[in-house]
C-alpha cells in the first residue's frame, strides 16, 4: 500500500514536471514574439491612457489640443504614471466610468505602471499577460486532470492551446482578453470542483461569489458565458435533485454578480445606456449572422484545433455508425457490391453518462453559445472577441477526439502518438510572426523613421476634433519633437519653420487624402510624398523636398 502510494506520488512529481517545462517553453515562445512586436493596436495605447493619465481619459472631445503645436511629451505623459500620481486608483475608476469597459484589469495595469513611473514599454503590458497566461495554463491543466483523468491527453490539450495561434495572439495584445480567459477558465474550474463536493466548504463558496465579482469587473462578455455555464449547471442540478446544492450556487453566483454592479455601478450604463451597449442591443436582432460566423470559423481554421479535431471526430464517427449499420457484400458471380442497412434498435435503451461527461457538455454547450452570441453582439468583426472561450473548446475536441478514436484504437500509445504527429504538424504549419497578431512589424519600421529624424514634427489631420482614431498615432506622436492636430478644413493655418525640409502627415481615413497631400505639396514646397505606413485609420506620409 504504501509502495503504491509511493509510485503514485512519484508518477505525479514526473508530470507536474512535464507540465511546468511544457509551460516554461510556451512563456519563452510568448517572449519570443513579444520582442517581435513593435507598434501598438489603438485599444491597446488606450489601456495605457485609461489606466495611467490622471483624471484626463482622452475620450470625446479633443478641440483644445488642436490647431497648435505639441510637445511629444504630452502624449507621453498620457500613456505613463508620473512621479506624484502613483497607485492613484481613483482616477482609473473615473477613466473606466467614462469609458465602456468594467475597471479591473486596468486597476492591474496602473499597479504595474506605478512601479515603473514614467515609463512607456510594451511590456508592461506584456508581463502581466505572461503572468496570466502561466495561471491560464495551470487552471485549464487542473480542469483537463479533473475531467479527463488521462495526465498524457491534459498534457496535449495545454500544449495544443498554448502552441496555437490563438493563445499566443490572446497574450500579445495588451487588452484585458488574457485576464477574461483567466477568470472564464477559473469559473469553470470552481464549477467542477463545487459538483465533487458533497459537502460544501465556505472557502469554495467565497471563491466562486469573488470569481464572478471578479470576472464581471474585467470584461462583461464574462457576463454571457458566466451565465450560460450556470443556467446548464443548475438545470442539471434541478435533474438529479440536488436541490440543497442549487440553493447554495444560485446565492453565491447572484452575490458576486449584484455586488459587482454596486461597486461599480457605471456599468449598468454602460450595458444598457452606452454606445456599445446599444450597439450590442442593435446587433442581436440584425441580420448577417451566417456571414459573420463564416469570416470567424475560416479565421479560426489555422488558428486554434478545435476546428480540425470537431471535423475528424466526425468523419470517425460517420465511419463507426457504418461500421455498425452498414454491411457490404461483394458477390463474385454476379460482379456487384450488396450494401445491407440495418438500422433496427432494441425496443428498451438503457445507457449511463458519467457527470465528467455530463460537465463537459455543459461546458461544450456554455462555450460554443457563447461564441455565437459574440460573434452576433460584436459591433466590429474580429476574432480577439472570442479569444477567451478558445481553450475550453479546444478542450472539448481534444476529449472527443481521444474517446471516439479510442473506440478504433485500442493501444494508448498509438493515440498519443496521433497526437504528437497532430501538435506538431498544427503548430509548425501556424505559428509564424506573419500569423501572429498584434505584432505591427511595419509600424515599428515607421517609427523608426520618424526617431532617427532630426527634429522630426508630425502634422496629424481629421476631419473632426476628437480623440479618436487620434489615439491610433500616440506611437508615432512619443518619437516626434512636435506634433500638430488640426482639421482638414483648417489645413491652410500649417506653418513650419524654414529650416525645415521634411515632415509627416497622418491623415485620417474619414479625410480626402490626395486633396490634402496635393495641397500641402505646395504649400510646404515639400514634392515627394510617400506612404510609410497604413491601417484600417488611416495613412501616415513623409513628405521631403
Amino acid at each position: 500500500m504504501i509502495n503504491k502510494i509511493y509510485d503514485n506520488d512519484k508518477k505525479n512529481a514526473y508530470f507536474t514536471i512535464l507540465f511546468c517545462s511544457l509551460v516554461l517553453l510556451q512563456l519563452l515562445l510568448l517572449f519570443y514574439f513579444g520582442n517581435q512586436k513593435k507598434g501598438f493596436f489603438i485599444d491597446e495605447l488606450w489601456s495605457y491612457n485609461l489606466s495611467n493619465s490622471y483624471m484626463f481619459p482622452f475620450i470625446g472631445d479633443a478641440k483644445d489640443y488642436f490647431g497648435r503645436w505639441l510637445p511629444s511629451s504630452f502624449f507621453l505623459d498620457s500613456l505613463t504614471v508620473q512621479p506624484d500620481q502613483k497607485f492613484e486608483y481613483g482616477s482609473v475608476f473615473a477613466s473606466q466610468a467614462a469609458d465602456v469597459h468594467p475597471p479591473l484589469y486596468y486597476y492591474l495595469f496602473h499597479t504595474i505602471s506605478s512601479l515603473t513611473r514614467g515609463v512607456f514599454s510594451k511590456w508592461q503590458g506584456l508581463i502581466l499577460n505572461f503572468i496570466f497566461f502561466a495561471g491560464n495554463q495551470f487552471i485549464l491543466w487542473k480542469i483537463s486532470n479533473q475531467l479527463i483523468k488521462d495526465k498524457i491527453i491534459s498534457l496535449f490539450i495545454v500544449a495544443f492551446y498554448g502552441f496555437s495561434v490563438s493563445a499566443l495572439s490572446t497574450f500579445l495584445i495588451i487588452r484585458m482578453y488574457a485576464l477574461l480567459t483567466f477568470f472564464t477558465l477559473l469559473i469553470t474550474y470552481l464549477i467542477i470542483l463545487f459538483d465533487r463536493k458533497k459537502r460544501i466548504p465556505i472557502a469554495l463558496c467565497v471563491a466562486i461569489t469573488l470569481s464572478y465579482f471578479l470576472g464581471f469587473h474585467t470584461q462583461y462578455y464574462f457576463v454571457i458565458y458566466a451565465f450560460f455555464i450556470s443556467a446548464f449547471y443548475c438545470i442539471f442540478l434541478l435533474l438529479i435533485k440536488k436541490y440543497n446544492k442549487l440553493f447554495i450556487f444560485i446565492s453565491c453566483t447572484l452575490l458576486g454578480i449584484f455586488s459587482s454592479i454596486i461597486c461599480f455601478t457605471p456599468s449598468l450604463h454602460h450595458i444598457f445606456d452606452g454606445y456599445r451597449g446599444k450597439e450590442a442591443f442593435s446587433n442581436f436582432g440584425s441580420a448577417g449572422f451566417i456571414q459573420k460566423v463564416d469570416y470567424y470559423l475560416n479565421a479560426q481554421l489555422s488558428q486554434s484545433i478545435f476546428l480540425l479535431l470537431f471535423g475528424l471526430s466526425s468523419i470517425l464517427l460517420l465511419f463507426l455508425l457504418l461500421r455498425k449499420f452498414v454491411k457490404f457484400e461483394y458477390s463474385k458471380t454476379e460482379s456487384r457490391l450488396l450494401v445491407i442497412c440495418d438500422f433496427s434498435f432494441k425496443p428498451y435503451l438503457r445507457f449511463e453518462i458519467s457527470s465528467d461527461r455530463i460537465l463537459i457538455g455543459i461546458i461544450f454547450l456554455a462555450s460554443l453559445i457563447s461564441y455565437l452570441f459574440v460573434v452576433q453582439l460584436s459591433s466590429i468583426t474580429d476574432v480577439r472577441y472570442i479569444y477567451f472561450v478558445v481553450p475550453l473548446l479546444d478542450l472539448v475536441a481534444v476529449s472527443i477526439f481521444f474517446n471516439i478514436s479510442g473506440l478504433l484504437i485500442k493501444k494508448k500509445i498509438t493515440l498519443y502518438f496521433i497526437f504528437f504527429l497532430i501538435l506538431l504538424s498544427f503548430s509548425a504549419s501556424n505559428i509564424r510572426t506573419n500569423n501572429i497578431h498584434w505584432i505591427h512589424k511595419k509600424e515599428g519600421q515607421a517609427i523608426e523613421l520618424v526617431k532617427n529624424t532630426q527634429d522630426s514634427r508630425i502634422i496629424y489631420i481629421d476631419k473632426n476634433e476628437f480623440w479618436w482614431p487620434t489615439m491610433a498615432y500616440f506611437n508615432f506622436f512619443i518619437n516626434a519633437k512636435e506634433v500638430e492636430m488640426i482639421t482638414e478644413n483648417n489645413i491652410s493655418k500649417i506653418k513650419l519653420p524654414k529650416n525645415i525640409d521634411r515632415v509627416f502627415i497622418v491623415i485620417s481615413r474619414f479625410c480626402n487624402k490626395q486633396n490634402i497631400i496635393k495641397y500641402l505639396n505646395e504649400k510646404l514646397n515639400l514634392k515627394d510624398a510617400k506612404v510609410i505606413y497604413e491601417d484600417w485609420h488611416g495613412q501616415v506620409y513623409e513628405l521631403s523636398k
